[in-house]
């Protein structure tokens, strides 16, 4: 088992179970005044109270999709050679695509929702 996990990108395996963990809190228990604190939080996601409600649940589940391809993708990191640095890397790089995906997504959809759709 230690082998197996040695050959995957290990760090992003573990960024997608906690997102898994916080997508299933804010899907389950999302925040329901807008608050600083807690929740997605953004310029767009807080202009109003149905904005912010919207993006509480959509950020939610482009999270749990993301985490989803990140554990499978995570495992490709045993077809790449035995370099902890490539692995690294490869961590970095999948998380932070994740990330750009979650936001971009939801900001998007904030912007078809509530701006596109009052002209």
């Amino acid at each position: 088992m230690r082998d197996f996990l040695d050959n995957t990108f290990l760090l992003a395996l573990l960024f997608s179970i906690t997102f898994l963990i916080t997508a299933a809190i804010l899907y389950f228990f999302p925040r329901k005044r807008i608050n600083h604190f807690y929740g997605y939080r953004t310029p767009l996601s807080i202009r109003s109270q149905e904005r912010w409600n919207f993006s509480q649940k959509y950020f939610s589940v482009q999270m749990t999709k993301a985490a989803v391809a990140v554990i499978i993708i995570s495992f490709f990191g045993s077809l790449l050679p035995k370099s902890e640095t490539m692995r690294l890397f490869g961590s970095v790089f999948i998380v932070f695509a994740a990330i750009t995906y979650m936001y971009s997504t939801t900001e998007s959809a904030l912007r078809k929702r509530f701006i596109e759709s009052k002209n």
